[in-house]
């Protein structure tokens, strides 16, 4: 994020586990879970603590990408 010249309160890390979760949180950034990937499962319960998408074009819409 330095090298980019990036805020961290613009910085969103999309992940499929909760270690990238956990790196979010060290790295003080947003976190989004998508949940077609390694380890996020749909209604899991720690997903209650940060939003979740389900798919790629869910995703593009969740950040408004065209």
């Amino acid at each position: 994020m330095f090298e980019q010249k990036c805020l961290s309160k613009n910085a969103v890390l999309v992940g499929d586990s909760v270690y990238d979760k956990n790196g979010a949180e060290i790295a003080r950034v947003d976190f989004l879970g998508v949940i077609y990937g390694f380890g996020i499962k749909k209604g899991g319960k720690t997903n209650s603590r940060f939003d979740t998408v389900d798919s790629s074009v869910e995703l593009s819409e969740y950040f408004k990408i065209k």
